[in-house]
């Protein structure tokens, strides 16, 4: 409450990364303040995937239902989500979800695209967190088996979690040695290959993005890739670096052609150019909704602009010419329960009405 300072403030929206929060906020705003906001948001994965935790599944799915609409990085993120859906609602509130889960792809920040080199020692980059969601001790045994074959490449890890020194064939660069993110794109693009070892079953974060793969196809590193999850929606059936989840004989095949075949492996970087493309931030995101439709004013909820009370609100900003919203409501005497919200939302329709960051102006 001490945040909200709703005498003084007014929310017109509300983005909620966090669907399990979303009641709670939603219900603070409209019982113990003036506001009557839309919410909307984002998230990037649900609990009911991760085995190690206390699974918060039905507040994930009220939180939905309080907001506009809810962005996932992925249909097949959407789907598993109506999935779970299915074990506690009936098919009406499930209509609802469909409505309000749209899938909204991440973005990059920036493309630079490097020329395909061919060296002879090649660097394979694990850019993820080392633990078992992410697939870290299954890639660790999968490069132990690598390196009793061949010695012609080396790891690099950039996690505390993920230190892979103690192995010969690792090149670890710690957090601290690396000067900030422009080091870390620096030593990601050097790369030759990333790769991606997800596992839904011990947590649905990596399984179902991960920010660290498009970082790399940012830079123009190919990634080996699950068969599954998001990563064929994401980089298409046809693309020649996917391999089949949990299969180590896969996973290595499809490592030691990246290594050897540069056919291969133009195919690749070729193919995630046109993916990465569409990818800018300012194209997902204006790609996601109807923006001029979310903030449109007439679509939140207000009072009739011939109410008695409404004309009270009116003939106050016109007396003082410039009003705060404290001052409006304490001229008017109103408690928490009382909506200026719905009010302000039709103040916002008036012509003669400008807003202010701390209140109103009489324009007439």
């Amino acid at each position: 409450m001490d945040v909200l300072n709703y005498e003084e403030n007014d929310f017109d929206l509300i983005y909620s990364h966090l669907p399990e929060h979303t009641l709670q906020i939603s219900n603070l705003i409209f019982n113990q303040t003036h506001s009557v906001p839309k919410i909307f948001g984002y998230s990037h994965w649900f609990d009911f995937n991760n085995s190690s935790i206390k699974k918060m599944s039905i507040q994930n799915f009220v939180g939905l239902l309080e907001m506009e609409t809810c962005g996932v990085n992925s249909q097949w993120l959407k789907d598993e989500v109506i999935k779970q859906a299915k074990n506690y609602f009936n098919q009406s509130v499930l209509d609802k979800l469909e409505n309000i889960i749209q899938p909204h792809q991440l973005g990059v920040d920036s493309i630079d695209f490097k020329e395909p080199t061919f060296p002879k020692i090649k660097t394979i980059a694990f850019n993820h967190r080392g633990q078992s969601y992410m697939g870290f001790p299954f890639f660790v045994k999968a490069m132990e088996k690598l390196w009793k074959e061949r010695k012609d490449f080396r790891v690099v890890t950039f996690q505390k979690d993920a230190n892979c020194s103690k192995y010969e064939w690792a090149d670890f660069k710690p957090p601290q040695q690396l000067d900030g993110r422009e080091d870390y794109f620096k030593f990601l693009q050097n790369s030759h290959i990333g790769v991606g070892c997800f596992d839904a079953s011990k947590g649905s974060g990596g399984a179902s993005w991960s920010i660290g793969v498009t970082d790399g196809l940012s830079l123009g590193v190919p990634y080996v890739l699950p068969n599954k999850y998001v990563w064929p929606q994401l980089m298409g059936d046809d693309y020649p670096l996917l391999y089949q989840q949990n299969d180590e004989n896969s996973f290595l095949d499809v490592i030691k052609k990246t290594l050897d075949d540069k056919q291969l492996y133009n195919l690749a970087i070729n193919k995630i150019k046109s993916i990465v493309k569409k990818m800018d931030w300012n194209k997902q995101v204006k790609s996601w909704m109807d923006w001029d439709e979310l903030f449109n004013p007439n679509t939140f909820p207000m009072v009739g602009e011939d109410t008695s009370t409404y004309k009270k609100v009116l003939a106050l900003i016109k007396k003082h010419k410039r009003v705060s919203k404290k001052q409006l409501i304490g001229e008017l005497n109103w408690g928490k329960q009382f909506k200026f919200g719905r009010y302000r939302n039709r103040l916002r329709l008036d012509k003669r009405i400008r807003f202010t960051n701390d209140g109103y102006i009489w324009l007439e």
